[in-house]
């Protein structure tokens, strides 16, 4: 299956998009460094008029949509690479944004744990203390860009790990009943430059997008958005690449990641950070890749 490009375009300045649907209408939850004087990355979000479809470019920027992480905290530096699930935990159904996150900025290898906001039916409720922390060797103290997938009765979890300046990271895997406790079939899922992992349901089928970032190298042909389908978690053929970071597209042409994916009948529609650096300035944008599977 080749996948037939409709169309890919750059929606707005912002970082780290995670989508959701909610009263007949897409939102989008993004993070934002609002204040250069405070390091930190507040949430913001933004929504399509009501019915609009995913692929629409009607998007409306709202304010910031949940309180600013307490500047004593283990998540200090905001709400890092965040992601929308929806789950059954504790008897309920709850809805929650997980991102990663520190104490203090040193560099991108963190060390970053992993933590969760929970809506109240008003309002976002940041959890306390951090769910998913680094414990095994191969993590190398960090666990960060955390993507989520309730199914089949547990919450599963694939995240970006081992971050170092000096060796590739690679993606690991972890599931628990609730989202909070018992973390167990902890292992690495993925090691071939991928910096970020998202699965989503459609239908019968299950699609992995992945994203490839080097973190200090300059970025090759081989970095950007790759897609694979399976009907079994885990049975994935060769991947399928959607975007390439060097395809002479100039505002990701240093860089591409955190995909967030939705199916809309036989499209899936990927949004994505895109880099062009300027300066000392990262020059972050979201952007959208549309294709048709067939």
């Amino acid at each position: 299956m080749r996948p037939e490009l409709l169309d890919k375009s750059r929606l707005f300045d912002g970082a780290d998009v995670t989508l959701m649907r909610r009263d007949d209408r897409w939102w989008m939850i993004m993070g934002e460094l609002a204040d250069p004087a405070v390091p930190r990355i507040d949430l913001r979000a933004a929504h399509l008029p009501p019915g609009a479809t995913v692929d629409s470019l009607e998007w409306t920027i709202d304010g910031r949509c949940a309180p600013p992480t307490p500047s004593n905290s283990w998540d200090a530096t905001g709400y890092h690479c965040v992601s929308h699930v929806r789950g059954r935990s504790g008897g309920r159904w709850v809805e929650r944004l997980y991102y990663a996150s520190s104490a203090a900025w040193t560099d991108i290898t963190g060390p970053y744990s992993i933590g969760f906001l929970e809506w109240d039916g008003s309002e976002w409720v940041r959890h306390p203390e951090p769910v998913f922390t680094a414990t095994e060797p191969w993590e190398l103290g960090t666990v960060a860009e955390p993507n989520l997938l309730y199914h089949g009765g547990r919450w599963m979890l694939w995240y970006c790990t081992g971050l170092s300046v000096d060796r590739t990271q690679v993606v690991g895997y972890a599931e628990s009943p609730d989202g909070v406790t018992s973390w167990t079939g902890r292992r690495i899922v993925a090691a071939d430059g991928e910096f970020d992992a998202v699965v989503t349901e459609s239908g019968a089928a299950l699609d992995l997008v992945t994203a490839k970032h080097p973190l200090t190298a300059t970025p090759g042909p081989g970095d950007g958005v790759w897609w694979a389908q399976a009907e079994t978690l885990g049975d994935w053929p060769r991947p399928i690449q959607l975007v390439s970071t060097t395809d002479g597209t100039p505002w990701h042409r240093d860089g591409v990641w955190k995909p967030s994916a939705v199916r809309q009948g036989n499209d899936l529609v990927v949004f994505f950070n895109g880099s062009r650096r300027e300066g000392h300035s990262p020059g972050l944008s979201v952007g959208r890749v549309h294709y048709r599977l067939g």
